[in-house]
Order: C-alpha cells, then sequence, then structure tokens
C-alpha cells in the first residue's frame, strides 16, 4: 500500500476556509495551523482543482469542520493535545480516509513544528449488480455484473474473501488473504475465473468454504489501517456493491 499521510510545509494563510459550529477568528493566527490535502483521480493522475474536501474532527464538541479551498489548503483552530484525535477526510465521488493523531504529534502540530497532509484519491464508480460462483474441476468461475457510467478508461472489481459467512469491507484484516487482485470488467456481464493455486497462495487450502463479495475497485489499493479494529480500510473501493455474498468450497 503506498504511504498515504504526506507532510507539507506551507508558508501562505488561507482565507476561504470554513468552520462549523463556530467562525475562526482571523486575529487568532497564532492558535490556529494550516494543512494541506492532495488529490487524485482513479487511476493516480493528479487533480487540478482540490477544494471541497471536507476535514473534520472526529467527536469534537462543537464539531470542528473545516473544507479545503481549491489548491487543498485548509485552517484549523489549535486542537486538544491532552487526548488522541481522530481527522477524517470525505468528499463526494471519494472514500473517506482517517489520520491517527497522538498527544505528541497534536503538540508538534500546535507549535507549528509539524503540519497536517494527506492524498486522497476518487472512488471507483463500478456497481457490482450480481454475483454467482461456479466450481469446475480445478478452478472457480465468477460470473460478474457490473455498471458503470460511460467511461474512457479501464474499470475494476475486486474480490473481498474470507471463510466468515458475513464477509464485508469490514473483514479485510489480511491483505494477501482477504483481498484478491483486480480484474478488469466491461459494463454488464463478465466471467472471471479463480484457479486451485491461486487460492491456496491467498492462504486457503482445499475444502476451506470460502465466501466473497465484489466490489468495483481502483487498480492500485488506497486506504488505511483502522488504529481501533487494525483492519484495513480501502477507501476507493465502492461500498453500493448490490451482489449477494457467494460461497464455494476450494476444490
Amino acid at each position: 500500500m503506498r504511504q498515504l499521510c504526506i507532510f507539507v510545509l506551507l508558508a501562505f494563510v488561507i482565507a476561504s476556509c470554513s468552520k462549523k459550529g463556530s467562525d475562526i477568528n482571523q486575529e487568532d493566527d497564532l492558535e490556529k495551523y494550516l494543512g494541506h490535502v492532495t488529490v487524485f483521480d482513479e487511476y493516480d493522475n493528479l487533480l487540478k482543482d482540490w477544494s471541497g474536501v471536507n476535514v473534520s474532527i472526529e467527536n469534537s464538541n462543537p464539531l470542528i469542520s473545516v473544507v479545503t479551498n481549491e489548491k487543498g489548503s485548509f485552517l484549523l483552530p489549535k486542537l486538544d493535545d491532552t487526548k488522541n484525535l481522530v481527522v477524517v477526510y470525505s468528499k463526494p465521488g471519494f472514500g473517506t480516509y482517517k489520520e491517527y493523531l497522538t498527544p505528541s504529534r497534536i503538540d508538534s502540530i500546535n507549535s507549528g513544528k509539524d503540519r497536517l497532509g494527506y492524498t486522497m484519491k476518487a472512488a471507483s464508480n463500478v456497481i457490482v449488480n450480481s454475483l454467482i460462483a461456479t466450481v469446475k474441476d480445478d478452478s472457480v468461475k465468477m460470473d460478474v455484473n457490473v455498471s458503470f457510467p460511460p467511461a474512457n478508461g479501464l474499470k475494476y472489481v475486486r474480490f473481498i474473501m474470507s471463510t466468515d459467512a458475513n464477509v464485508g469491507l469490514n473483514d479485510i484484516v489480511s491483505i494477501p488473504k482477504n483481498l484478491s487482485r483486480t480484474f478488469k470488467v466491461t459494463n454488464g456481464a463478465n466471467a472471471i475465473t479463480f484457479c486451485r493455486s491461486c487460492m491456496k497462495a491467498c492462504g486457503f487450502k482445499s475444502g476451506d468454504t470460502v465466501n466473497l463479495k465484489a466490489y468495483g475497485s481502483t487498480d492500485l489499493l488506497d486506504g488505511y489501517q483502522d488504529q481501533i479494529t487494525n483492519n484495513y480500510v480501502l477507501a476507493s473501493l465502492n461500498p453500493d456493491s448490490k451482489s449477494a455474498v457467494v460461497s464455494f468450497v476450494v476444490p
């Protein structure tokens, strides 16, 4: 997984950010710090406009929530450095990302020695409509029906796999075992084959019951590790999969 968190030193002050709950007082500049978000499309191309990313402090009261300008910059007030905090980055069409701050990191940010910085990538807009798994000889055939708006670039799906019958987006404990590589898809019906050796390479053995669900995906992994559950959150997967979980026994 590529490094998700970047630290960018900025030398300018933003006037276009807003704070929900209470306005930021521009006379208290020493009590604020700058942050920066860089935005890519689903193919890892750098976008020109980095505005509209909502940056909030989870569970803050009153809620601290600002929005980036077109350069991806935002302004936050001084943060509470007596406890761990979670910064949430979100934007329509993109995944939601979280960054975990320790008191020592917060103190560095408040004092101007550090800056918040993050990279975000657009989420896949591929929707999986249906999924059927059929075992034949030493392979498993997946019939996947997908839909997405007309586009010039390639589109992909990934499978989340687990021995847990309720497998889904919250079950990525191990990238090699719980997540397949990407598979190219076109609008409509697609046939994808898993070989037995591929399943074994993912840590499953013959006789294991594997449960899986397909999701629209970008080609490269993008997300973060949840420091509460230790699971991986792949923010660029499309959560709006309509397919049911399917199961098969590894041949």
